[in-house]
């Protein structure tokens, strides 16, 4: 749905409609858990896995109901799997806005597995405010995501470069004033701002991609790109357990704001080089 965004909207919606789906997926990841928790107390699991193939079969009418043209606006053979992957690569190589988000997203991963793995103990240990806390701290990462999206069309439009740089270090900013703060609440501000910039990070990164590549390989470069950033975070994650450990929570949480700070660098050394508007053709 993302490669094919841009052949439903016209350019100048086109921030507006990201952070939409952005603030749906969302919303909805926060609400479902809670849903189908509340169904399946109430009913038993049946009813709620009855409920989920019913979202299913509605997505699946939502898509059907859009004509495959406005999808995809040329339809190229493929070449395979490893095929359409270097097409994706070529892609990304000769486009500075893709590579600003496979080089800096990726390092942006790198210290998200750190936060994320970290923020438990940060909240138990550092804070000393128990699962209250690290529910909190969640809470608040929430509100600045959805803040951040909402908030990001506008700046996306007037200068997407420089809005994604500083949406990155506003996102640094917040993660490195949750390792310094002195309790959980001030921590829970922090993680909004953090919020912010992340979310809004995300709507940019969507952006580049929509905007650096061509039509008829979009899509092979989102796979690249999201296959190349999760690999990151999933090594990430791997590697936060004992580095916390060693450090405390605190220090990964530093850490991680000092390379979200490295991306935000990479970032601006790419983003320079993207003309605005960058609208690819084919």
């Amino acid at each position: 749905m993302l490669a094919g965004l841009p052949n439903l909207v016209a350019d100048e919606e086109l921030p507006a409609a990201n952070a939409l789906l952005q603030l749906v997926e969302w919303t909805t990841t926060a609400v479902g858990p809670l849903a189908g928790g509340a169904i399946a107390a109430a009913s038993g699991p049946h009813l709620a896995y009855w409920v989920n193939a019913g979202t299913f079969a509605l997505s699946a009418a939502l898509v059907a109901a859009i004509p495959a043209g406005l999808l995809q606006s040329d339809r190229p053979i493929g070449r395979g799997h490893w095929g359409d992957l270097a097409d994706g690569y070529r892609a990304v190589r000769s486009s500075p806005a893709l590579m600003c988000v496979l080089v800096a997203w990726s390092t942006v991963m790198l210290a998200s597995g750190f936060v994320n793995v970290a923020e438990v103990f940060l909240a138990k240990r550092s804070y000393n405010a128990g699962d209250f806390g690290f529910g909190l701290l969640w809470a608040g990462t929430g509100v600045g995501l959805i803040i951040g999206g909402l908030a990001a069309s506008e700046l996306i439009n007037r200068d997407l470069g420089a809005a994604y740089v500083r949406f990155l270090a506003l996102f640094a900013i917040g993660i490195g004033c949750a390792a310094a703060a002195p309790d959980v609440w001030v921590g829970a501000a922090a993680m909004v701002v953090a919020g912010v910039g992340n979310g809004a990070a995300v709507v940019g990164n969507i952006m580049f991609v929509q905007r650096g590549a061509p039509d008829r390989i979009r899509g092979r470069a989102f796979t690249l790109l999201m296959s190349a950033n999760y690999a990151v975070l999933g090594f990430a994650f791997v590697a936060a357990g004992p580095v916390t450990n060693a450090i405390g929570a605190r220090w990964a949480y530093a850490a991680a704001a000092g390379a979200i700070g490295v991306a935000t660098g990479i970032a601006w050394y790419f983003a320079r080089r993207v003309a605005e508007p960058q609208v690819a053709v084919a």
